[in-house]
């Protein structure tokens, strides 16, 4: 009998100590954040050159820096880097990546460096900010 009382008295202590936020399912504590709700309202619209696939933006020395990518199934698709004039849409290439070797991703300018990374491959090329000549 005390063998079975001692099993049961383990079997207490263990459901008694459980973490009941712990489940093997999902945490429910973040159900009970609320969703804040953000108000917006579309100031201007611009054109863009609809067969770039986009991958970044960013505005540098007044300038709208646009870094695309080449997926396998949008044949036309190439991985640049270009200015868009944002009054016609119209790009100006600046940078092109071999398409069969890499993925062009976001960009970045720091220290008169513009960085860009590719997808897949992992690998960083670093351009001169003015000349887009690639130093690395």
């Amino acid at each position: 009998m005390s063998i079975f009382f001692l099993l049961l008295l383990t079997l207490t202590l263990f459901i008694s100590c459980k973490d009941p936020s712990f489940d093997s399912g999902t945490d429910n504590r973040e159900a009970e954040i609320p969703i804040p709700i953000i108000n917006y309202s579309v100031a201007q619209y611009f054109p863009h050159d609809t067969t770039l696939f986009t991958e970044g933006l960013l505005f540098h020395d007044g300038a709208l820096f646009e870094s695309t990518g080449s997926p396998e199934n949008i044949t036309y698709a190439r991985s640049l880097i270009g200015i868009s004039d944002l009054e016609t849409g119209k790009f100006e290439p600046k940078i092109e990546l071999d398409k069969n070797r890499y993925f062009g991703e976001g960009i970045v300018f720091l220290n008169n460096k513009l960085y860009q990374l590719t997808y897949k491959n992992q690998v960083c090329f670093v351009y001169d900010a003015k000349t887009f000549q690639q130093l690395g």
